[in-house]
C-alpha cells in the first residue's frame, strides 16, 4: 500500500510539473502585462504559508475557499462557527488573488490567510506539517489527489461545506472516474446544498452514510433590509453620480458580454416609456470595463465608472460598477434584477441575493450551476426566465408597470429565501463533531 502511494504521488508531481511548465509562458504574460499572479509563489509552490507553535488542547480548522464567492460563503460560516466555538483556530486560504484580497479583509484582522498551494506533495506537506489542523474544510468542491490522499495519509479528516455538483462538473468527474473516485472515496463528510448534488456525489464515489443535505449557505449570507449598511453605502454612491433616491434602477449583476448586450439593448427600448430609468451593470469581472465601454460606444453611448468615483463623472444614466465586493449592497437599490452569467455558456450566478430583497427577478436560460434554486424560484412563481432581449424587456416594463405584481413577487421571493436558511448551523453542527473527535475511529461516527 506504501509503494502505491507512493507510485501514485510520484505521478502526480510529474503531471503537475508538464502542466506548470506548459503554462509558464500564459503565467509570465500575466505577469508582466496585467501584473496578475505576481503574489504568494512560496506559498503556491512550496507551501511556506507562516508557521506558529499549536498551544497544548487547542484545535485548527483549514478552510478553503477558491475565490470572492466561496470566500463570502465561508463568512457566513465563520461567524457561526465561532459562535459556538469561540477558542478554534483558523486558516483561510484561497486560489485567486482576488479571493485572497477579500479574504484579507474579511478575516485578516483576527485570522491567518495565505494561497493555497499547487497540489505538489512537498508543498500539501508543508501547509499541513506547519498550521497542524485538525480538520479540513473546502467550501463548495475543490478536490486536488494529493491534498485528499496526504489528508488520508495523515488522518487529518477533509469535510466539504455547502457541497455542489453542477450537471458538468458531475460529467467530467465521471469521464475520469478511474482517477477522481478514489478522492470521493477518502471523504469524511459532505454537506450538500441539496438532493441532487447530495447524488452526485455519492454516484462519484462518496459513502452515502457521509453525505447529508444541509441546505445552501447563500441563504443564511444574504441581506433583506434594503437599509443594511451596503446598500447605504450605495446609495450615497449613486447620487454622486447623478441617480437620484426616486430614480427607478435596472440592476444587471455577475455579468457576462452576451448579458449585458441585453440588458442595454432592453434599456435602449424602454427609455422613452420610463425616463427615469436608469440601468447600473456589475460584471462578473470588473476588469472588463474596457470591453464593456466598447459595446457602449458602438451605440452611441458612455457610462460612469465606479472605480473613478471622486474624480470622473460624465452626464450618463448607465453606471459600471467595477469593483469587487459591492454588488450585494447594489442589489439592495434594484426596482428590478436582472441576475447575469444566464445569457452565455457560464451556467448563471447567484439569483438568491436580490430575490431575498423581495425584487422582481429575472434571468437567462442558461442556468444550470444554481437549478435547484431557479427550479425553486420558479415553482413558487417567484421569479422569471427570459429567453432574449424582448423577453427582458416585456419583463422589466410589466416589473415597472404594475406595482401590485412586482411587490407580489418580491414578497414570494423572500419567503422563498426565509423558507431555506438554516445551512450554517447544521454544518456547524457536523464540523463540531469531528472538533471532537479524539481518533480515527471516532471520525466514522463524527456525523
Amino acid at each position: 500500500m506504501r509503494l502505491r502511494s507512493q507510485i501514485r504521488t510520484f505521478v502526480l508531481n510529474g503531471i503537475w510539473l508538464i502542466i506548470l511548465l506548459i503554462g509558464l509562458p500564459w503565467l509570465a504574460w500575466r505577469f508582466v502585462s496585467k501584473g496578475k499572479n505576481r503574489r504568494g509563489w512560496s506559498q503556491k509552490l512550496f507551501g511556506l504559508v507562516p508557521a506558529s507553535a499549536k498551544p497544548v488542547g487547542s484545535k485548527r480548522i483549514w478552510l478553503h475557499a477558491v475565490s470572492v464567492g466561496e470566500v463570502h460563503l465561508l463568512n457566513t460560516l465563520v461567524g457561526s462557527l465561532l459562535q459556538h466555538h469561540g477558542d478554534v483556530e483558523l486558516f483561510i486560504s484561497t486560489t485567486t488573488e482576488t479571493g485572497y484580497d477579500r479574504a484579507v479583509a474579511l478575516f485578516g484582522d483576527r485570522h491567518e490567510v495565505f494561497f493555497f498551494p499547487f497540489d505538489f506533495s512537498w508543498a500539501i506537506r508543508n501547509v499541513i506539517r506547519r498550521i497542524d489542523p485538525d480538520l479540513l474544510v473546502l467550501a463548495e468542491l475543490e478536490l486536488w489527489p494529493n491534498l485528499i490522499h496526504i489528508s488520508a495519509d495523515l488522518e487529518l479528516p477533509v469535510v466539504v461545506a455547502n457541497g455542489r455538483l453542477s450537471e458538468n462538473s458531475h460529467r467530467n468527474y465521471r469521464r475520469f472516474e478511474f482517477f477522481t473516485r478514489p478522492m470521493f472515496q477518502k471523504l469524511n463528510r459532505v454537506a450538500a446544498q441539496d438532493r441532487i448534488s447530495a447524488d452526485r456525489f455519492v454516484e462519484l464515489g462518496c459513502d452515502p452514510n457521509r453525505v447529508i443535505v444541509t441546505g445552501n449557505l447563500k441563504y443564511d449570507a444574504i441581506e433583506t433590509d434594503r437599509n443594511n449598511a451596503k446598500t447605504s453605502a450605495c446609495r450615497c454612491l449613486a447620487r454622486d453620480f447623478g441617480i437620484a433616491d426616486d430614480d427607478r434602477i435596472l440592476i444587471a449583476g455577475s455579468t457576462q458580454i452576451e448579458d449585458e448586450s441585453a440588458a442595454v439593448n432592453a434599456w435602449e427600448m424602454l427609455r422613452s416609456e420610463f425616463g427615469d430609468l436608469k440601468l447600473v451593470i456589475v460584471p462578473r469581472h470588473p476588469d472588463r470595463f474596457a470591453e464593456i465601454e466598447s459595446l457602449l460606444e458602438k451605440k452611441g453611448l458612455v457610462a460612469n465608472r465606479r472605480s473613478q468615483h471622486g474624480s470622473v463623472s460624465v452626464d450618463s444614466d448607465i453606471l459600471v460598477v467595477d469593483v469587487i465586493g459591492e454588488l450585494s449592497g447594489w442589489w439592495g437599490l434594484a426596482d428590478v434584477a436582472f441576475v447575469g452569467g444566464s445569457m452565455g455558456s457560464r451556467g448563471g450566478q447567484n439569483m438568491i441575493e436580490p430575490a431575498a430583497y423581495g425584487i422582481p427577478v429575472c434571468f437567462g436560460p442558461n442556468t444550470a450551476n444554481f437549478q435547484s434554486t431557479v427550479d425553486g424560484l420558479l415553482a413558487h412563481n417567484a421569479a422569471k426566465v427570459v429567453e432574449d432581449t424582448v423577453q427582458l424587456t416585456d419583463f422589466v416594463a410589466r416589473a415597472l408597470g404594475d406595482r401590485v405584481e412586482s411587490e407580489s413577487m418580491g414578497k414570494r421571493a423572500q419567503e422563498f429565501v426565509q423558507q431555506h436558511r438554516g445551512a450554517a448551523a447544521r454544518t456547524v453542527e457536523i464540523l463540531g463533531r469531528f472538533l471532537q473527535s479524539k481518533s480515527r475511529k471516532d471520525l466514522e461516527h463524527a456525523a
